[in-house]
């Protein structure tokens, strides 16, 4: 079911002018230059608003061209709207957080997929573009914030050019200011659209971006291939200005997308096509640059802003959008009792040499008192969680550096999650993660290949503690048996090699017991005893 605003309203008097032409598309990766078309049609005013404030950057000549007019970090206030129908849409915390990590490393060029840039021409030019983005901690009115709003909403799904996600009385949510603010709704949208983006001079009410549910962050329940999170880097770049790198102009190579070192492209590219890549209007290699941000390949192939886009944006913020860089959203208030975060993560960012590396996080306590006996749980890929439990004190509006225990991953591509185990103000900021290279298998298993197990006998009530040091990574089937083969227990994991986990055996027998550890690269059993108290 959904809600339609009336037509008596001058904002679904557009909507209903719009909705005579819907999208039909099988992985529509964005819906922003249909959707601006059609609002054009509707509001020809808008249409010159944006028109006059793109032709301006662009005679400014302060784009590509000028690397001076970039002067420092500017971190933009978000708030994610959560609007759901099914306790499933209501997304966690985590996968918010996640897709603010994404945004993160990739406008700071350390995400671990410029490691892929196939070109070295283009490897060399990957730059920071010095654009942040964080949670906002105050709301409009000054209030402390998570920079997270839920609304529950009767519309099962929102088409993309339906205004009602927008607005509070019809099943949508409304904007925080958009002076202050970067909106981003995320719900469920029809027709498999992925995300769109307004522009600057867009409406006030509408402007933010908005994603598809199923292609925020890079964890919960987000599906391939659209689960690294660069939708939302995509639809930014739109609201900062960008266009898609072809230019939008139906392979003419005519009109592209204005920036000088993005070579001339005819169409948008799907999937993860082969290097060099070349069309009718960039002929020879490297080709055209299909795994820029602004194309339309897959998540695991978008890599990278050129510096002339990362200008566009940075000249964006200041020109068009430049009283959110001084929005009170970012202000840390220095009022709350007890609130720790994490801060960063300092190792691993980007690659580590190795599979076994000792993981570096920085802890912050915002709050007025201090914090002591931190549990705190991280892990590679999903896999099984370790524990550290940090005794020492971290005294209030102070920071910490903290390395944790060795912990191993997979050659190649991983995701190191890493979370602090606490009930404070904000539980979103409790969460971090980073992506990463292992560029090596030195030092692969951390210590000896196979299962350790111990204590072995194993005394009164207390559980098994495993380690398992296999030379990959495997998704795993644990099983305890007795020795009548019947299965005790059984659970499923990812493990990682070096990881280590307890089985609990309360209710167990006194006995001979069987630890079997089933992958699909490797399978190993071992025995051991059980004496019950």
């Amino acid at each position: 079911m959904r809600i339609r605003v009336p037509n008596w309203i001058y904002i679904i008097f557009i909507n209903l002018q719009i909705l005579i032409s819907p999208l039909i598309a099988q992985d529509h990766r964005c819906a922003t230059i249909d959707l601006q078309k059609e609002f054009f049609k509707a509001n020809p005013l808008e249409k010159l608003k944006i028109d006059s404030i793109e032709n301006r950057k662009l005679n400014a000549n302060v784009i590509q061209r000028n690397n001076s007019f970039v002067s420092g970090i500017i971190e933009i206030p978000v708030v994610v709207h959560v609007i759901y129908h099914s306790n499933i849409e209501n997304i966690s915390d985590e996968q918010i957080k996640s897709q603010i990590d994404v945004l993160n490393e990739d406008y700071a060029a350390i995400n671990s997929t410029i490691l892929d840039i196939p070109s070295i021409a283009w490897k060399n030019i990957v730059t920071d573009s010095k654009i942040r983005f964080r949670l906002a901690q105050q709301d409009p009115n000054g209030n402390f914030s998570t920079g997270v709003t839920r609304t529950y909403t009767i519309n099962s799904s929102f088409l993309y050019n339906d205004s009602s996600i927008f607005l509070d009385a019809y099943g949508g949510k409304s904007a925080w200011p958009d002076s202050s603010y970067l909106n981003i709704w995320v719900c469920t949208i029809e027709n498999n659209v992925l995300g769109f983006a307004a522009l600057p001079g867009t409406a006030n009410f509408r402007d933010g971006i908005v994603i598809n549910n199923i292609a925020f962050g890079r964890k919960g329940i987000v599906k391939k291939p659209y689960n690294f999170g660069r939708t939302s880097t995509h639809e930014i770049g739109h609201w900062l200005s960008m266009r898609h790198i072809w230019g939008d102009d139906n392979g003419a190579c005519t009109v592209d997308d204005a920036i000088l070192d993005t070579p001339n492209q005819g169409d948008s590219h799907f999937r993860c096509p082969v290097f060099p890549d070349v069309d009718n209007c960039t002929t020879v290699s490297p080709g055209v640059m299909y795994m820029n941000y602004m194309d339309y390949t897959d998540d695991k192939c978008m890599m990278f802003f050129t510096p002339g886009q990362s200008n566009k944006m940075y000249s964006t913020l200041k020109l068009d959008r430049g009283s959110i860089s001084s929005s009170i959203g970012a202000i840390e208030l220095n009022t709350i009792s007890k609130e720790l975060s994490i801060d960063s993560i300092l190792s691993p960012v980007t690659s580590v040499a190795d599979r076994c590396f000792i993981p570096s996080i920085k802890l912050k306590n915002i709050g007025n008192i201090p914090i002591s006996n931190i549990p705190i749980l991280y892990s590679i890929n999903g896999g099984i969680q370790k524990d550290y439990l940090f005794t020492d004190t971290i005294k209030p509006h102070t920071t910490i550096v903290l390395p944790l225990p060795t912990i191993s991953g997979e050659l190649g591509d991983n995701i190191f999650e890493v979370k602090i185990n606490i009930n404070d103000s904000n539980n979103v900021n409790n969460y971090y993660s980073s992506s990463f290279k292992i560029n090596s298998s030195v030092n692969s298993n951390c210590e000896n290949s196979g299962i350790v197990i111990y204590p072995n006998p194993v005394n009164g009530n207390g559980g098994l503690h495993v380690k398992v040091n296999f030379a990959e990574s495997q998704k795993s089937s644990i099983k305890l048996y007795n020795l009548l083969g019947q299965v005790m227990s059984e659970t499923n994991s990812n493990i990682n090699p070096g990881d280590s986990f307890n089985i609990p055996l309360h209710g167990f027998s006194s006995g001979l017991y069987i630890l079997k550890i089933e992958g699909e690269v490797h399978t190993e059993s071992v025995k051991f005893i059980f004496l019950q108290q």
